[in-house]
């Protein structure tokens, strides 16, 4: 058991809970990260960080770049529509891995600790403070941040966002050869009409492109089969490197966030 009360304990070493990490330590405060898994670790995300979010990044992520992006199309049926484009990027596309271990590295020389593999299972209001349990130990604090993401163990325990809406995703992430790297190099690709209450995308990453679907509405199987659907229509290959699923979170007008 850890006998020290932390001003801060924050559950979550995503880009959110690294970045409030940082910022609070460097004013002196105490903080804790507690992240489930160790890095670096997959996270199922498209990667594309808007160019808002790129300036307000604690540290240069210039390093972690893989593409820019200048275009975005929209595909309708058969046929691809140029949504928008633009002489300078409006998005950069990122690996999320990197991204993540990045912003937790910034946030450790700032002063926080981080604990990884620190599943937490319970948090308990005592005395003032709040006690934190994961599989392995107990630690303390005065304030407990919640940026475990749309399945936060923390929003249940202190009763937050009860009534929340999932959506699905599905994504695929695929090497691919020079040819089909330059043909996607620069672009997203969104299907908006394919899919029942969703969408489609298609991300590049410098030689890795992050396919995906989401819908509230389809199973996984489901929507796997659209998936591969969209991907034989763009005449997409290459070498399979991953194939996950995870929720996204749906706001509900008068809920609790």
């Amino acid at each position: 058991m850890d006998s020290k009360i932390y001003d801060v304990i924050i559950v979550g070493a995503g880009p959110g809970g690294s970045s409030l990490a940082a910022k609070l330590a460097e004013v002196g405060l105490h903080v804790l990260i507690l992240e489930k898994q160790s890095f670096p670790r997959y996270k199922v995300c498209g990667g594309g960080v808007t160019k808002r979010a790129l300036l307000k990044m604690p540290i240069d992520i210039t390093p972690i770049i893989r593409d820019q992006i200048t275009s975005l199309i929209t595909v309708e049926g058969n046929h691809d529509i140029q949504g928008f484009k633009h002489k300078t990027p409006f998005i950069y596309m990122v690996m999320r891995d990197e991204l993540d271990q990045l912003l937790a590295k910034h946030a450790v020389d700032c002063g926080a600790e981080l604990k990884e593999d620190s599943f937490v299972k319970r948090v308990v209001e005592y005395g003032g403070r709040v006690d934190v349990f994961t599989r392995d130990e107990k630690y303390s604090g005065r304030y407990l941040v919640g940026a475990d993401g749309v399945n936060s163990i923390v929003a249940k325990q202190v009763g937050l966002m009860s009534e929340r809406r999932k959506a699905l995703a599905l994504e695929y992430e695929f090497r691919c050869d020079q040819a089909t790297n330059a043909k996607y190099k620069n672009k997203v690709i969104i299907d908006y009409t394919r899919v029942p209450d969703g969408y489609i995308w298609i991300f590049p990453k410098n030689g890795i492109l992050s396919a995906g679907i989401g819908s509230y509405s389809l199973s996984q199987k489901l929507m796997s089969k659209y998936l591969l659907s969209f991907l034989d229509h763009q005449e997409m290959s290459g070498d399979l490197l991953s194939a996950k699923g995870s929720f996204c979170l749906l706001a509900v007008p008068g809920s609790q966030s």
